[in-house]
């Protein structure tokens, strides 16, 4: 069994990789919107929805380019509405996520202006804990800093509008928040917050379930970073298929093929470090940014290490770019250093990008894909075995193609 909270937790960190002003600032919106639900009663909020709704509430930055992000934390209205939809967009397709959508889609509208929800006040409580969040993080490099901080938030809610917040969130936060400073400490130790303490200091029940019945939430972390290009928008389904086509043709385990399917999902998580701007761009980068681009496997690791079940998915996810003969990136590995699982992912990641349209060149026809792949099998970057599996069976090249894709409305 596994806790859905967990895994969320967990996993809301590759939305904070897409800005350097979004560092652990999902944890943060967690932390402090729990902290509002301590004074209120607890009839009225439903703290696992509030958690998820907080972790999530900037999903739908990763549509954005960089100068749109700023606009997010400057409160640029058109940036802040824009975020919003294509949040609620994203989640809105996931039952897990119905309430979720609703809560995200309103998280940063005035108090007084009129909703027609039944989330409102998740919605509220996110709205001003994030904006608590930002100016904390804002105005503290270190711990004497916290004070000047304080004087900035407090100089902040008493010069905003008398219809921005909910009046009686306010006075929780002066009563319950504003002279705690072990609030304040464990907003500045934010990487330290571990999903564990915060489960144990707020009483948030455990999601659990079994493996196979989360399949789901690692599919819409695949369709957040497919989302962030527009290159991509199938690629990790894509490549989840493939990859589970393979495992089926040679008899792999249950299991494993699960956690292969999970880091196909999830194997270009750390793309979601590199601007948009980058990842779309038309032509050569340049050695900067194609240093950059190499990093995104490390990223994706750094990401899926704190998991502690999932340490094959991590290995499996980060080696895609591997090459038998040690060419490959970002580690160097080779042979037998490369296990079966991430050999599989390499192999669906690039029969599935061959297909694809990229910035760079048009998307390649099956006949020369498969030339490609069997160049490099012939070459000792992929596993030759499995590329025979793969051309065998050549109707898995039908399937990228054909790929019964959840299509989003924006």
């Amino acid at each position: 069994m596994i806790d859905l909270n967990d895994i969320l937790y967990s996993l809301s960190k590759s939305i904070d990789i897409i800005h350097k002003n979004f560092e652990d600032h999902s944890k943060q919106v967690a932390f402090l919107s729990l902290c509002f639900v301590k004074a209120l009663d607890r009839d009225k909020i439903d703290i696992n929805e509030l958690f998820k709704a907080s972790l999530l509430h900037d999903v739908g930055a990763i549509y954005l380019q960089t100068k749109n992000i700023s606009g997010i934390f400057e409160e640029r209205p058109e940036d802040i509405k824009t975020h919003e939809q294509y949040g609620y967009n994203l989640l809105k397709n996931y039952d897990f996520f119905k309430k979720t959508a609703e809560i995200v889609l309103y998280h940063h509208r005035d108090y007084n202006e009129e909703l027609n929800s039944p989330y409102t006040l998740y919605s509220q409580i996110i709205h001003l804990a994030d904006r608590l969040a930002v100016l904390f993080e804002f105005n503290t490099k270190s711990l004497s800093d916290i004070s000047h901080a304080k004087i900035k938030i407090n100089e902040y809610i008493k010069t905003s509008s008398s219809g921005k917040f909910n009046p009686d969130l306010i006075e929780i936060f002066y009563d319950e928040i504003f002279n705690k400073s072990d609030i304040w400490f464990a907003l500045h130790e934010k990487s330290k917050m571990s999903y564990k303490s915060l489960a144990e200091i707020f009483n948030i029940s455990p999601l659990n379930v079994d493996f196979k019945d989360s399949i789901f939430l690692f599919k819409f972390f695949g369709e957040v970073i497919n989302s962030h290009s527009s290159f991509t928008k199938y690629h990790s389904e894509r490549v989840s298929k493939v990859a589970n086509l393979i495992c089926n043709e040679i008899e792999f385990p249950v299991t494993e093929t699960l956690k292969i399917q999970v880091a196909a999902f999830l194997h270009d998580l750390g793309k979601l470090s590199v601007p948009v701007e980058i990842l779309d761009k038309r032509g050569g980068l340049t050695d900067d940014e194609h240093d950059l681009m190499k990093m995104h496997p490390l990223m994706t690791a750094s990401v899926l290490k704190a998991i502690d079940a999932f340490q094959d998915v991590v290995i499996y996810a980060s080696y895609h770019h591997e090459f038998l003969d040690g060419s490959g990136y970002p580690y160097g590995k080779k042979d037998r250093d490369i296990p079966l699982g991430a050999r599989i992912v390499s192999i669906a990641d690039l029969a599935a990008s061959f297909l694809e349209n990229r910035p760079y060149r048009d998307a390649m026809t099956v006949e020369q894909a498969i030339n490609l792949i069997e160049t490099l099998a012939h070459h000792n970057k992929i596993d030759r075995d499995l590329v025979r599996y793969l051309i065998k069976n050549s109707y898995i090249f039908d399937q990228i193609t054909h790929i019964d894709q959840l299509r989003i409305e924006i």
